[in-house]
């Protein structure tokens, strides 16, 4: 892991731990639709196994779960895992956490969709994430 990778990743670790909240807009379904409309909508993981690449505090994990993902798998890399374990409790037994860069995502071929919201642009050389996001997608799985 080169030193700007790992400077990143105690940076976001320390934000998310300084602002844990994941209330109100900032973690509404709204919120998703606004990111993903029309190519998506939330409604669209209801039954799916999806995964999020830098879960930070979790909301986007909450907004999968609520909206019926049938698992998530959260990736963190930071120690605001320990963040996101505490506010995705209430869903914890559709959630496998795991504390790992993108693209250390399982290549279990089994996803429908891997989300790396406001991530990518952050990872020093991202081809290695999207490479192993592409291994957990079953085929027809999309990255967004």
């Amino acid at each position: 892991m080169s030193n700007l990778q790992a400077r990143t990743i105690s940076d976001f670790g320390e934000q998310w731990t300084e602002y844990p909240q994941t209330d109100g807009f900032f973690g509404s379904a709204d919120l998703f639709n606004d990111i993903f409309h029309p190519l998506l909508s939330v409604s669209d993981v209801a039954g799916k196994r999806v995964a999020e690449i830098g879960a930070g505090t979790g909301r986007f994990v909450n907004i999968l779960a609520e909206a019926g993902a049938s698992h998530v798998v959260a990736l963190e890399p930071s120690s605001a895992v320990e963040v996101l374990e505490r506010n995705t409790e209430r869903h914890r037994d559709r959630i496998t956490y795991l504390r790992a860069t993108g693209d250390q995502i399982p290549p279990s071929g089994d996803l429908d969709y891997v989300f790396i919201i406001g991530v990518l642009h952050h990872i020093p050389e991202p081809d290695p994430v999207v490479a192993a996001t592409f291994a957990a997608l079953k085929p027809g799985g999309k990255i967004a």
